[in-house]
């Protein structure tokens, strides 16, 4: 998701960033026609929201259906925590701000 990555300016940062990390990492996923099936991420509530559909009205809520959408559409897309300490290639990856030049 590195090549996707982008500057997220918003109060409740931690969260929408992994909603958005999740959603963007789907679709980028699909636009390379790479059909994702499993879709991990370290931030437990927000996996949770994702498979009870909770949260809907919030501020994030078209995200979190966008994702709905492109899980419906595809079929099978299983989302799971997996511990931050399980996950070293994405917290790796986190420690790097994004490139300047490239932006």
């Amino acid at each position: 998701m590195a090549c996707s990555s982008q500057r997220v300016c918003i109060s409740n940062c931690s969260v929408i960033a992994n909603v958005l990390a999740i959603q963007r990492g789907v679709q980028f996923g699909v636009d390379c026609c790479l059909n994702p099936k499993l879709i991990e991420s370290d931030e437990a509530m927000v996996i949770k929201w994702i498979n009870q559909g909770n949260f809907r009205d919030s501020d994030f809520g078209t995200i979190l259906a966008d994702i709905d959408v492109v899980r419906d559409a595809y079929g099978v897309m299983r989302f799971t925590y997996i511990s931050a300490q399980a996950n070293r290639a994405a917290q790796s990856l986190a420690k790097y701000p994004p490139n300047k030049n490239s932006q």
